[in-house]
């Protein structure tokens, strides 16, 4: 048997609805699995679809999540361009 009757698994995913898996989890103290596992059981959707996106909680989440490959890249560039002048600095000829 569940710890969690019907009535709090919908109430989860209504508040999910409205205020974001990540919100949603953090409040009724669940794992977001548990969460995604409920959606399925009680609704037939994934928690995309359960909860269209979340409107503003996706969108900043693929914001964050762009912006920190932007950084890793620019830092993985910065460090090739190092490399790369070491290297033509070493083959240079003395003069």
């Amino acid at each position: 048997m569940s710890k969690y009757t019907e009535e709090f698994k919908r109430n989860a995913i209504e508040l999910m609805k409205k205020a974001g898996i990540t919100k949603a989890c953090k409040e009724l103290n669940i794992s977001n699995c548990t969460l995604y596992r409920w959606c399925m059981e009680m609704e037939g959707k994934t928690v995309v679809e359960a909860e269209e996106l979340a409107d503003g909680d996706l969108d900043a989440t693929l914001e964050k999540h762009t912006e920190d490959l932007r950084k890793r890249w620019n830092q993985q560039y910065q460090l090739l361009q190092r490399a790369n002048h070491l290297v033509t600095v070493t083959r240079s000829p003395p003069q």
